[in-house]
């Protein structure tokens, strides 16, 4: 984190055993991070999925877990922030599992979700879901959010 005006950066959070591999701003003061470790060896992906952490570093809480065949992304959107509710209460994700035993020559299976959850906790519920080869390029995505 840097101020707008210049200064020095803080680093908000930094562990050399998780990657980070997405990131959105959530409200002016909560962070959504997906961890997905991947690899080969003694690779910990006990904490793989999506955590909320506040702008100053602090409260870092587990919002999903991936079990080893899925993954955790962020919806295709134009803004970043836009994988949030308008009134900040829920977040979009989308969940991919994977089908790695799928027979030869066909590509595996891959199913994708589109979820959604509570920035407070809980379970998040899929509401899409779309199964496909890998090879095919059928997708599922956010379109937006509305008010009711």
């Amino acid at each position: 984190s840097q101020p707008a005006t210049g200064g020095p950066a803080t680093a908000l959070y930094r562990t050399p055993s998780y990657a980070i591999t997405a990131l959105r701003v959530a409200e002016a003061t909560t962070l959504l991070l997906v961890i997905h470790n991947t690899g080969v060896g003694n690779v910990d992906t006990s904490h793989n999925g999506l955590w909320k952490l506040n702008t100053d570093g602090t409260g870092l809480t587990r919002l999903t877990s991936d079990a080893a065949d899925e993954g955790t992304g962020f919806p295709f959107t134009h803004s970043p922030w836009s994988v949030v509710s308008r009134d900040g209460g829920s977040f979009a994700i989308l969940k991919y599992t994977y089908a790695l035993a799928t027979p030869e020559p066909l590509s595996p299976l891959v199913s994708t979700s589109l979820l959604v959850g509570s920035l407070s906790g809980g379970p998040p519920v899929a509401f899409a879901t779309l199964t496909r080869r890998s090879s095919t390029i059928d997708t599922i995505d956010l379109v937006g959010w509305t008010t009711m």
